[in-house]
């Protein structure tokens, strides 16, 4: 993913699009000719936690650093 205009709203070319590029996910998967329609799950990604923690989770962890702890 990478953004199609740039901060004045000028579409930006391939070259400086490529400075803003973001993986989402990375897999194989066979194409056929014509088009393809992959369905994915979001628990097959490799960049998301399958942990359902919460900031408020984290924030009952003891922290090992704080004094008194």
């Amino acid at each position: 993913m990478a953004p199609k205009l740039n901060e004045r709203g000028v579409e930006m070319n391939f070259m400086e699009q490529r400075l803003f590029w973001a993986e989402m996910d990375r897999f194989t998967h066979d194409l056929k000719p014509g088009p393809n329609h992959i369905l994915r799950s979001s628990t097959s990604s490799s960049i998301t936690n399958s942990n359902d923690f919460t900031f408020r989770d984290l924030e009952k962890q003891p922290n090992p650093g704080e004094p008194g702890e």
